[in-house]
């Protein structure tokens, strides 16, 4: 309609008071066939020419774009393009974000004093005007004005603005990267969207970090590992690591082995092995990490017992308490820092080791936490000190019967991480502290919150490994304090959602069992209860698992009075029971375990 008014093929007659327009001369135009977009074009073509081309750069730019920006792209100064693009206001086809855009047209003189350049932001008033201001570039000419533009950024942008402004300037070039030729620019835009890609991971972007590494990797030189080793290298690694995070394992894992066959140093593989951790984990394959970790920690000069007997743990518990005598908490926290890189390698390396351990090897659990402390005394601290004094405070706990000392250790470790404030070990530390020590003080009831606060914290930082053992968590201890069912259901659904979407098998392993046992007890036909079935983990040698499927068994057999069946099944649990060694499961098992005992005898 606006375009049939402006054309005058609709008028208003005042004197009538009512629009009129011929049919006949409205066909004749054909501007019914055209499209909004191509009305929109013909509105812009109206405007002056400078206008049109100002606007032409800006549809590059995006749907909001910076006076700066703009102007830069326009190669005038910022006053001149806010002139210019004024009649594209005045139009409608424009729209300022802020107040700020009047100073342009009342004070000229005071621009480069006060920068307003970089504060006034535009819009689009809608993407249709984009696209239509977009459509008036010849489609041949499109690749080089977004490669101008970008080259222009670029080279208009302080070294210390360029982490500011890479997404501007990465996002043009590389709309353009079919047309540079040289290897040394190709080079150079693989450097940019690795630096893109790294700030993208950091802002949680992952699939943007994906597409600007994706494009890195494709500028790269067939001989980049012999000409640009280094760049090429920090590439893959970072790509490894933004394909682990969107979830695509496959990828990741192909990425990793590439990588490790083309490292020069055990120190430069040590991240790449580390990625290949956390996708063994996510995949639920403890005893690959421990068979894949042994061999480094060995290459690395500290190897570990293959087999852990009594004599070995007495050993290492007494060296232990005699590097530790006589050391106030506020002294080990505040020890010198670990700087040396094959130290802090083996360090990340035995922390892989606790993890899978406890589910898979729990008899070598202690053995390498006691290790990390008297290496950690010796030699200063790291982030990975923190792990530690989580695992000897749940020795002293659950294994010693000293719950004050256990206690005040776990209290070290959250204080040591903070210290470090080491965002990607965080979630670790506090959710072994809150599942393994924190409940030998503290009511059960308590540390549900704290679980949801370590989920939204991982999956902030990407950690997806902890966000999936953090809803677990929350899910068991939940059920165990005693939250009403049907809440509890609701919270299942949310929750396993999240489980699903990051594909986190181990986290799904420990938590299905117990949210088949909260559908169970809500279900009101007892008959389709019995006939459902609990998903057999006795092939994947996780205790930790089979803990948690005899353990809900014998809880449901025991609210169904089956109590026979439960002391079954809470006897075949007790086989597991050093898997989650003293945790709050401990707990749970003793008392339904003890109430089906008591039911039968």
């Amino acid at each position: 309609l606006q375009a049939l008014y402006k054309e005058e093929l609709l008028t208003f007659n005042f004197q009538a008071r009512c629009w009129q327009w011929d049919i006949q001369q409205i066909l004749s135009k054909e501007i019914t066939d055209y499209s909004i977009v191509d009305l929109l074009a013909r509105n812009i073509q109206k405007l002056p020419t400078e206008t049109q081309a100002i606007l032409k750069l800006a549809a590059c730019i995006g749907n909001r774009f910076s006076l700066l920006v703009l102007a830069i792209a326009f190669n005038k100064s910022a006053a001149e393009t806010a002139t210019i693009l004024w009649a594209s206001l005045q139009a409608g086809l424009i729209l300022p974000l802020s107040e700020a855009y009047k100073i342009a047209l009342v004070d000229e003189s005071d621009w480069e004093h006060h920068n307003y350049s970089s504060t006034i932001v535009y819009k689009f008033l809608h993407d249709r005007v984009q696209q239509a201001a977009y459509s008036l570039i010849p489609e041949s000419e499109q690749k080089v004005t977004h490669l101008k533009i970008g080259q222009l950024l670029l080279r208009n942008t302080l070294e210390v603005e360029l982490e500011e402004n890479i997404f501007d300037i990465v996002n043009q070039l590389n709309l353009g990267r079919e047309l540079i030729k040289s290897q040394v620019e190709k080079n150079q835009l693989a450097e940019l969207n690795l630096q893109a890609g790294k700030k993208a991971i950091a802002s949680n972007a992952y699939d943007v970090a994906a597409k600007c590494l994706k494009i890195s990797l494709e500028l790269l030189d067939k001989d980049s590992w012999q000409n640009q080793y280094q760049l090429t290298l920090d590439i893959h690694i970072e790509a490894i690591s933004a394909e682990y995070l969107n979830i695509n394992f496959e990828r990741a894992n192909q990425l990793s082995d590439l990588v490790l066959e083309r490292a020069k140093t055990l120190l430069e593989k040590i991240p790449v092995y580390e990625q290949k951790i956390q996708f063994y984990m996510a995949q639920n394959q403890m005893m690959q990490v421990i068979y894949m970790v042994m061999p480094l920690l060995e290459e690395l000069g500290f190897p570990l017992p293959k087999k852990v007997n009594k004599l070995i743990f007495t050993i290492e518990f007494l060296n232990t308490k005699l590097n530790l005598l006589n050391k106030s908490i506020e002294e080990l926290a505040i020890l010198p820092i670990m700087i040396d890189s094959y130290k802090l390698a083996i360090m990340r390396l035995l922390n892989a080791v606790v993890i899978a351990s406890g589910t898979t090897r729990p008899e070598l659990l202690p053995i390498v936490a006691m290790k990390m402390i008297n290496f950690s005394i010796k030699h200063g601290n790291c982030p990975q000190t923190a792990i530690s004094y989580d695992i000897y405070g749940l020795i002293l706990c659950a294994g010693m019967g000293d719950i004050e000392a256990g206690y005040k250790l776990g209290q070290l470790a959250v204080e040591l991480i903070e210290i470090f404030n080491f965002k990607k070990l965080k979630p670790s530390v506090y959710l072994m502290s809150v599942i393994t020590i924190r409940h030998w003080k503290e009511p059960v009831k308590s540390l549900i919150e704290p679980c949801l606060e370590i989920m939204k914290m991982a999956l902030e930082i990407g950690d997806l490994e902890y966000s999936g053992y953090a809803v677990t968590g929350y899910v068991q201890i939940a059920f165990l304090s005693g939250m009403n069912l049907a809440a509890l259901l609701q919270e299942d659904a949310e929750k396993t959602t999240i489980l699903k979407r990051i594909k986190q098998e181990y986290a799904i392993g420990m938590t299905y069992h117990w949210v088949q046992l909260h559908l169970n007890l809500a279900s009101k036909d007892l008959s389709e209860v019995q006939k459902t079935n609990f998903i057999n983990f006795t092939q994947s040698n996780n205790f930790a698992i089979l803990f948690q499927q005899a353990l809900t068994k014998s809880i449901f057999d025991y609210f169904m009075r089956n109590y026979t069946e439960a002391v079954a099944k809470a006897s075949l649990a007790e086989k597991y029971t050093d898997s989650v060694f003293g945790s709050f499961h401990i707990t749970a098992h003793n008392f339904y375990y003890s109430l089906s005992l008591l039911a039968v005898y």
